[in-house]
């Protein structure tokens, strides 16, 4: 009897493989979506899943810090699933996508090796029923009994997996696109560590002979520690070609510290670009300017454009540009201030 089950599983075993089929494919979809009216495009993406025939298997809405936040899961074919695909881009800005692919081609061929091994299995015992006395079948009727059951279970299974033909499980996470400067996924703020070091040049417009030189120029720390970006900055700039007259009273040497945001527009890419990122920004901090004779404290304001010409996730190096406003003595201090900067993840 042994004999027979090992020649049958052997002779199942040297099957030849068949090749994938590409019908029994199911398909699971996720998408971060940063909308501007998020009323609107919950309308048009409610209107759309009804249309597409699909089924809400899930849906949370909720209002928090960030703004509304709407999660989605929905069930449909192939025709839903290209439905619902065409109008994401009227939805919002597309943050993520993530395809995966399920091919059951491989384990329908696999419960389809044991069916027949099980039915072959079940046939021998039968055989082997007819040689023996009523008396003594009582262990081969046993095992007749468990190998109908294992194949009832198995082609249960084997028809779930084939039913699965143009599944598609659609995951839809919509959210307000506030215009905040950190990461872009929906969820909280992600902090990185990116100490680096710039070059930093600011030109003054209108510079008095006795209190202010016309070029500073000098070197400043550059912390960044949330992705999208915020940052502290420290920085010291020295007057250049100062005139031997004004030596005495000129302010010589300007220490800065701040805080700082950069933006992102939402129509170039929001910056997931590793090459030319555009920005526009801003800094804000205080001052010591001092000369031989006096020193002085006061806040600036510092809105800026930029540009991230190399963006990685270990390191970013960038340039802008943008108007030096002090809060002190304006019209013989304000500017055109020019950083350059690299950034590493420490």
């Amino acid at each position: 009897m042994k004999i027979i089950l090992t020649a049958v599983l052997f002779a199942l075993n040297m099957k030849p493989a068949v090749g994938q089929n590409p019908d029994f494919v199911s398909k699971s979809v996720t998408m971060h979506i940063a909308s501007r009216n998020i009323e609107t495009s919950k309308k048009l993406l409610l209107s759309a899943i009804d249309t597409s025939l699909g089924t809400i298997n899930t849906y949370n809405e909720s209002n928090t810090a960030r703004g509304i936040k709407i999660h989605v899961l929905v069930n449909t074919n192939k025709e839903g699933y290209e439905k619902i695909e065409k109008i994401i881009p009227q939805l919002g800005f597309l943050d993520d996508k993530k395809l995966n692919s399920i091919n059951n081609s491989e384990a329908i061929q696999n419960i389809e090796l044991e069916i027949n091994f099980l039915k072959n299995r079940k046939t021998s015992y039968e055989t082997e029923l007819s040689k023996i006395k009523e008396g003594e079948n009582k262990e081969y009727w046993k095992e007749v009994r468990l190998a109908e059951k294992s194949l009832f279970d198995l082609e249960m299974k084997r028809n779930d997996l084939k039913n699965q033909v143009y599944f598609y499980s659609i995951q839809i996470d919509l959210y307000e696109d506030v215009g905040t400067p950190q990461s872009s996924d929906i969820g909280d703020v992600q902090f990185v560590n990116m100490p680096g070091v710039g070059l930093t040049y600011l030109n003054i417009q209108n510079p008095l002979s006795d209190f202010s030189n016309s070029v500073y120029m000098g070197y400043e720390i550059k912390y960044l520690f949330t992705r999208g970006k915020s940052y502290a900055v420290f920085g010291a700039m020295k007057a250049q070609n100062i005139h031997k007259s004004a030596a005495e009273t000129i302010l010589t040497d300007l220490f800065l510290y701040g805080f700082g945001q950069d933006f992102y527009p939402r129509h170039l890419g929001k910056g997931r670009r590793k090459l030319f990122n555009l920005y526009s920004g801003y800094r804000v901090g205080g001052t010591f300017a001092s000369s031989k004779n006096t020193s002085k404290h006061f806040l600036y304001l510092t809105p800026h454009l930029g540009l991230e010409l190399v963006k990685t996730k270990y390191i970013l190096l960038d340039l802008d540009a943008g108007y030096y406003i002090p809060f002190y003595k304006n019209n013989n201090l304000r500017g055109l201030q020019v950083n350059a900067s690299f950034n590493f993840l420490f």
